[in-house]
């Protein structure tokens, strides 16, 4: 038997099976998705993942185990151990008042600024350029966790990588073109991972008070930025959603190498847990007092920069 931990942004789940995955391991230092993951031998932790290198069968998880039973040569890169794990890993960031986001996020001065929206609204290319021309750092993109530190709203985490949509850098920052191979892909599903350092940005990776947040839309058409509070019911509906899509198993999908769901993930919420998401949803809104904001990508960064510079 071979046991293994995996640790991600500080929290640990073990992984059990026959079969030595060391060489799959191995790769995920080269993986940009993967970056702050770690893999070790032993351990013992609450959680646990049982992969089984055998005949396809639905993932089964339990309390405080997952089975995955799949053939070795499906397994490919290994990447689906990880988002087996997720959930449990879940659990485990909640208990400490942490919650991961689809969001982005970036210091600006010892100061974090939260972008928030849905897919295709402009988070990555706000935080690109406040990161490249106005000396922000990268906290997260695509990935934040977010959670309480000395009763402040904190961005605590997130994946240091830039998932790039052609379409949107096409629109936002068409310098960034030369980035993507040639490509007969519909520019809106043509994307790549590109490492922050590449691009002479630099990545911050200690826990930072959330100074100003925003749900943002970029428009290249809008001539004048539009700006109102966001303190309402679309928000909380919002943000509600986006706080408990992990730990409700919503966000997670686990497919085989034909793109084929490999089964139920359920839900591991509590009614603890949504109290705990609650005051922090509260706290973001009114201490952060966040904003909804659109309009072209120079005006809105120009705004925030503006904001973050007021008292």
């Amino acid at each position: 038997m071979y046991q293994y931990t995996l640790t991600f942004d500080g929290e640990s789940v073990n992984i059990r099976t026959e079969t030595n995955l060391s060489p799959i391991f191995s790769q995920w230092k080269d993986l940009p998705s993967l970056i702050g993951v770690e893999v070790s031998l032993g351990g013992c932790h609450e959680y646990t993942v049982e992969y089984t290198d055998a005949p396809y069968r639905p993932v089964n998880y339990s309390a405080r185990s997952v089975h995955v039973t799949l053939p070795i040569k499906q397994l490919r890169t290994g990447e689906v151990l990880l988002f087996a794990a997720m959930p449990y890993l879940e659990i485990l960031y909640q208990r400490k008042q942490v919650v991961t986001m689809h969001a982005a996020a970036v210091d600006l001065g010892g100061r974090a600024i939260l972008l928030l929206g849905k897919t295709g609204a402009g988070k990555t290319s706000i935080a690109l350029s406040l990161c490249r021309n106005h000396r922000a750092h990268l906290i997260g993109n695509d990935i934040v966790r977010v959670g309480m530190r000395n009763g402040l709203a904190t961005a605590c985490a997130g994946s240091k990588y830039f998932f790039l949509r052609q379409e949107s850098i096409k629109r936002n920052t068409p310098d960034l073109l030369s980035l993507f191979p040639q490509s007969e892909k519909d520019s809106w599903v043509h994307k790549i991972y590109y490492l922050p350092e590449k691009l002479g940005i630099a990545v911050r990776d200690e826990p930072t008070p959330i100074r100003k947040s925003y749900l943002i839309h970029i428009d290249e058409t809008m001539d004048q930025l539009y700006t109102t509070s966001a303190n309402n019911i679309d928000t909380r509906l919002y943000l509600n959603e986006n706080m408990g899509r992990y730990i409700r198993g919503t966000a997670i999908s686990l497919f085989d190498i034909n793109s084929q769901l490999m089964g139920y993930i359920p839900s591991f919420d509590t009614p603890e847990l949504f109290g705990m998401r609650v005051e922090l949803m509260e706290t973001i809104i009114s201490t952060t007092k966040i904003v909804y904001l659109s309009g072209n990508l120079h005006d809105v960064c120009r705004f925030i920069v503006y904001e973050m510079d007021t008292p």
